[in-house]
């Protein structure tokens, strides 16, 4: 076979010689991966895809009581959070589910921050120190507050 011919013939698809030392067959293996397909069908990981997407979005709803809470007391500006994929890495490290899930948010978390004044990049400028705990505690401590 001269060398222009050996580029175009298709009858045997060529291994390598790591594929040939551990006989793989290259016509065997499937242009899908298989990994990938059975992940995304598997009941489990669509059940914590689910639950970490309703923790997210109890997240979200928690920030955006908190701004309200500070904005009410007329607290410091800098209290305020911007929910971010970073902020919200304590849920999971998943930064693409966070971000596709943001996404899903987007027009929502615009309009609070319009109404509370958070300009993009807000948790950079004021480097607080206040995690979604922080949060959550600071909410529980004014419910009980309230009811008082």
């Amino acid at each position: 076979m001269r060398r222009n011919e050996k580029e175009f013939d298709t009858r045997q698809p060529r291994k390598s010689p790591k594929q040939e030392d551990r006989g793989i067959d290259v016509a065997a293996i499937p242009t899908e991966s298989k990994r990938r397909s059975n992940r995304s069908k598997s009941p489990e990981i669509e059940a914590e895809k689910a639950q970490i997407k309703q923790q997210v979005t109890q997240a979200i709803e928690e920030v955006k009581r908190y701004n309200q809470y500070i904005d009410k007391t007329q607290q410091p500006h800098r209290l305020k959070r911007e929910v971010t994929v970073n902020f919200l890495k304590a849920i999971t490290k998943s930064q693409g589910q966070l971000s596709s899930i943001l996404a899903d948010h987007q027009t929502e978390l615009n309009e609070h921050y319009a109404q509370m004044r958070i300009k993009p990049g807000h948790n950079t400028t004021y480097r607080e120190k206040i995690t979604l705990d922080t949060i959550r505690q600071i909410l529980q401590a004014a419910a009980v507050e309230g009811k008082s």
